[in-house]
């Protein structure tokens, strides 16, 4: 020991005696907690020297905090028009409802009149969360695509905000008339673009008019590699994204493209404006 430093005092001692056994249990076993109160009195009880010690990696002072709560058990207690408009808002997203090929055999289709839909969506899940969301969706849904325009095989729909995608690589037109004599109901058509010249967006125009008689929005998909089985989803595009579609020997934008097909829209369509008519790419959703 130095004799120069100074001699250490009586309560720095009794704290190394105290606190040397838990120093080294604590290097042995980290993963032990405890802690420890040492009192030292006289015998006419004053108290001399109080020592706490405590073995193990503290509580991080996180865990205190309470989980955020996943549940609202008083939203019943919520006026009735507060619920509705927060069941309404939980079930603005619009789901893509793709046709799906045929059976391949032209009398089969033509006997069952069944649409086949490549993923058959059920309501959504808020849809799903009690009588009062399943009463309000199924207030604006129509059950279709069903063998027959029956029940049988059908699906909730919801015409005002659901999407039917006819994918033009998987089916023609003719295709489209052997599963139903008509698409009532559909207001929202999506429809791959035909190509680049006027006979053929003239030729696509035409069809979906007539397969689609309640047409009020018409989305224009652009041109994608063909898509596997499974759900797909739209992302939309604006009227300053550079798309540069090639069309008649030319590249047009979007703005342009959308005021040329309105222009090729039939004589007798009463609903489709350029406001109605979107442009879209697809891609697949992934898990």
């Amino acid at each position: 020991m130095d004799p120069s430093a100074p001699a250490r005092s009586l309560f720095a001692r009794v704290y190394d005696v105290v606190a040397c056994p838990f120093q080294k249990l604590q290097s042995v076993f980290p993963r032990i907690s405890g802690k420890l109160d040492v009192n030292f009195t006289t015998r006419d009880g004053r108290q001399m020297f109080s020592f706490k010690a405590e073995v193990g990696e503290p509580k991080a002072v996180g865990d205190a905090r309470p989980h955020p709560a996943t549940t609202f058990h008083r939203f019943i207690e919520l006026p009735p028009e507060i619920r509705v408009l927060i069941w309404e808002l939980s079930l603005q997203e619009p789901r893509v409802f793709r046709l799906g090929p045929g059976s391949g055999d032209m009398m089969i289709d033509l006997e069952r009149r069944w649409v086949p839909i490549m993923v058959p969506h059920k309501p959504p899940a808020p849809a799903r969360a009690c009588r009062e969301s399943q009463a309000l969706f199924r207030a604006g849904a129509k059950q279709l695509f069903g063998m027959n325009e029956g029940v049988y095989k059908s699906l909730w729909f919801v015409p005002s905000r659901d999407i039917v995608y006819w994918d033009t690589d998987i089916n023609d037109a003719d295709t489209l008339l052997n599963f139903a004599p008509d698409y009532l109901n559909l207001q929202n058509v999506a429809v791959d673009w035909p190509g680049d010249n006027e006979l053929e967006l003239y030729c696509l125009l035409k069809e979906v008019f007539e397969r689609f008689p309640d047409i009020a929005r018409l989305i224009i998909v652009m041109t994608h590699i063909p898509l596997p089985s499974g759900d797909v989803k739209f992302t939309h595009i604006r009227d300053n994204d550079p798309m540069h579609i090639a069309f008649q020997d030319d590249w047009l934008d979007w703005d342009e493209l959308r005021d040329l097909i309105e222009i090729w829209l039939p004589d007798d369509h009463n609903k489709i404006n350029a406001q109605s008519i979107e442009g879209v790419e697809v891609s697949l959703v992934r898990d």
